[in-house]
């Protein structure tokens, strides 16, 4: 004996779903997350560190603040034949 089952039909996704998320295409009104507010986040995890929500947001803006700066040291031409300092004072 047989049984003829029905087959679901799959129902195409609507335009802006978390498919299309997932596909790196933000939806309509999204906003993109801060990927340095990520960075924090999963450094403190990684690190099995909390942060307290009171102090996120100073810790993500000092992290743009350092990430700025080192772009700044990142921009700047260096010889090829420069040779490190034996010994830094600060």
């Amino acid at each position: 004996m047989t049984r003829k089952t029905a087959r679901k039909r799959h129902k195409p996704s609507p335009p802006n779903t978390a498919a299309r998320r997932r596909a790196g295409k933000p939806a309509a009104g999204h906003k993109p997350a801060d990927p340095v507010a990520a960075l924090a986040e999963a450094s403190a995890t990684a690190l099995g560190l909390s942060i307290d929500p009171a102090w996120r947001t100073g810790v993500v803006r000092n992290l743009h603040l350092i990430l700025a700066h080192a772009a700044v040291v990142e921009r700047t031409p260096l010889p090829d034949d420069i040779e490190q300092a034996p010994v830094f004072r600060a």
